[in-house]
């Protein structure tokens, strides 16, 4: 009789169990959908909200040849393009998609996750997104 008692308590105690693991456990990882996006939207988008400093650029003072900053990358998946959003001296932020020329005679080659590849008259230059300093990237 006792035995049969305790089988009953550790039954109920399993049962007890399974439904606290149940309501405790967190939910299950739902992965994000993948979203058709166009590029060029996408880099409007993202150059609209000025996430890589304002459209206020002091104008240059035009004894130089034009130089570039990258400011942001994000590289393509499957056989959407990556784009980026490149500052040149004295305009404002401007995004461009891999593949476009976005000045005469400048084309952007290729999107890396922390750099971007330039063709400029036949040559092909490296631009590096800026290294974050130590204090969180504040200077």
């Amino acid at each position: 009789m006792i035995a049969a008692w305790a089988a009953v308590f550790l039954l109920a105690a399993w049962i007890i169990a399974g439904w606290i693991w149940d309501l405790a456990a967190p939910a299950p990882y739902a992965p994000p959908l993948a979203v058709a996006a166009d590029s060029q939207k996408a880099a409007d988008a993202v150059a609209a909200r000025h996430w890589f400093g304002s459209d206020a650029v002091a104008p240059g003072d035009g004894k130089h040849v034009a130089s570039y900053q990258l400011l942001g990358a994000m590289t393509g998946s499957g056989n959407k393009p990556g784009f980026a959003i490149i500052s040149e001296t004295g305009k404002p932020p401007m995004p461009v998609v891999e593949g476009e020329e976005f000045a005469p005679g400048v084309r952007l080659e290729r999107v890396l996750p922390r750099a971007v590849e330039v063709r400029r008259q036949g040559a092909t230059e490296r631009l590096e997104l800026p290294e974050k300093s130590a204090a969180g990237g504040k200077s």
